[in-house]
């Protein structure tokens, strides 16, 4: 038997810090896991687990005798987690990747928007302006026969691959162990002139942060878009500031800089120290892009396939 502990969370947790906050998310995780799993859901451990699901885990849990796995239930580790992680280098760490679809889907809908400048014409013609109907030339960039280099290829980089593909764009791979066919992400600089769009999709890590700066950004060719769904951190906060306000690039970013560290702050809280809301080049997301309207049973599957898997390899 699989014995699981998933720390029981709060009504409305924003941060999403926890992944059980209801009865019927205990309910439906139980329902979802094989008889070979026993679940604990509560705000205090059990004797003994061998699995433990959070995103917040405290030290003590992570030292628990009997733990071998821990499950972070989002498909990144938050940098303090991974702190904490280097005390145990012997635990097993999962997370769970719910979120590729949706994701992949916001990458997206964050290129089209910024190519169509979609945001401010939506603001022009509420207001009665038809004007960017009858500019010439049109600030409207086409994307069918450009080409797009995706940095990262994950579960969330391959999705955004095909869905490119469909747009008629000629995709180029980024990754640090590419295959036949994609480039190493040392290889980017000399990709960088020929690109229309560059989408960011890679995992937030000390490796990864600032990948994109000045030098990079300034490879671009004048007008092309970029696309942050990955972390903030990996581009160069200045940098892409400097470049949206001369207006030589777009951009379409669904991660930040700065976030609301309380629930007061949530709607009082600038995405960066940098005036980007100002800018009419760039289309703003509040890192909802994994978001969707059946998110949690979404998530709850996962995680269920996952301790179910658990199970069957501790019965081998």
């Amino acid at each position: 038997m699989l014995r699981v502990f998933v720390p029981l969370g709060r009504p409305r947790d924003r941060q999403y810090l926890n992944l059980i906050t209801s009865d019927e998310d205990i309910q439906q995780l139980k329902n979802f896991v094989s008889d070979k799993v026993e679940l604990c859901v509560s705000l205090d451990p059990p004797v003994a687990f061998d699995v433990l699901v959070s995103t917040k885990p405290s030290t003590e849990l992570l030292a628990h005798e009997n733990l071998k796995t821990l499950i972070v239930p989002t498909a990144g580790i938050r940098e303090a987690t991974q702190v904490l992680l280097n005390n145990f280098p012997g635990l097993a760490v999962q997370t769970c990747h719910f979120n590729a679809e949706p994701t992949a889907e916001m990458a997206l809908a964050l290129l089209l928007a910024a190519a169509k400048l979609l945001v401010p014409i939506d603001s022009e013609i509420r207001r009665g302006d038809w004007s960017s109907r009858y500019k010439v030339p049109s600030d409207s960039i086409t994307l069918a026969g450009k080409r797009a280099g995706v940095l990262g290829y994950g579960h969330i980089g391959s999705r955004i691959e095909r869905a490119l593909t469909a747009l008629g764009m000629e995709v180029e791979i980024f990754r640090r162990h590419p295959e036949p066919g994609q480039y190493r992400n040392d290889d980017l600089l000399s990709h960088l002139p020929a690109l229309a769009a560059l989408i960011l999709a890679v995992p937030g890590t000390p490796q990864t942060q600032g990948i994109i700066g000045h030098r990079e950004l300034s490879l671009l060719p004048n007008g092309a878009i970029v696309v942050n769904i990955a972390r903030g951190q990996v581009i160069d906060e200045s940098a892409l500031f400097e470049q949206l306000s001369r207006g030589r690039l777009r951009a379409g970013i669904d991660v930040w800089y700065q976030y609301p560290e309380s629930e007061e702050e949530i709607a009082s809280t600038l995405p960066s120290q940098l005036d980007y809301q100002s800018l009419s080049n760039v289309i703003m997301s509040p890192h909802r892009g994994g978001h969707s309207f059946d998110m949690q049973q979404v998530r709850l599957k996962q995680l269920a396939s996952q301790l179910n898997e658990l199970a069957r390899e501790a019965q081998v």
